[in-house]
């Protein structure tokens, strides 16, 4: 009964009337203009400035050799692990050796510059030493490699989840 008696006396707010331009309220084109404004200068003030940096990085990581392979060490046995991706037509950075990873990678992705006399410039000449070395050739030292090199993704996941 308190609650009924409280509504009752209860009096609607009055709004004030909105100007209209031929019909439509302003407050909508409004808020679609300030999110453009918001959007306009984010695009200017974050965006762009990281897609220049970006591009730079890109152009530092990926001048002068190949990017077709990816380089891994494995957590556990501590060795690199290296499979061939799919060619994009790109280059890697021509300084990588002061990390065990980043010498491996360098040996891959510039075979003409590592001491090893193998020419990895294609996905498919890497899974073809990848090959050769897992059917026995290394033993003899044919197919040496500062990483272990496989032909596919699922033996490079399987190399990587060893525990």
């Amino acid at each position: 009964a308190l609650v009924k008696g409280v509504v009752r006396k209860l009096q609607p707010v009055s709004l004030q009337e909105e100007r209209l331009v031929r019909g439509l309220s302003w407050r909508p084109l409004l808020v679609l203009l300030a999110c453009a404004s918001y959007v306009a200068w984010m695009t200017s003030q974050y965006v762009h400035p990281m897609h220049s940096r970006m591009m730079e990085v890109e152009e530092a990581m990926c001048k002068g050799g190949t990017t077709n392979f990816i380089v891994a060490r494995q957590p556990v046995l501590g060795f690199a692990i290296v499979v061939p991706t799919n060619d994009v037509n790109k280059t890697t950075p021509p300084i990588l050796d002061d990390t065990y990873e980043k010498r491996v990678t360098m040996n891959v992705a510039f075979p003409s510059d590592n001491p090893y006399p193998h020419d990895w410039s294609t996905p498919e000449k890497l899974k073809e030493f990848s090959i050769n070395f897992n059917g026995g050739s290394h033993r003899n030292g044919a197919y040496n490699c500062s990483g272990l090199v496989v032909d596919s993704e699922q033996k490079f996941i399987h190399l990587m989840n060893l525990q």
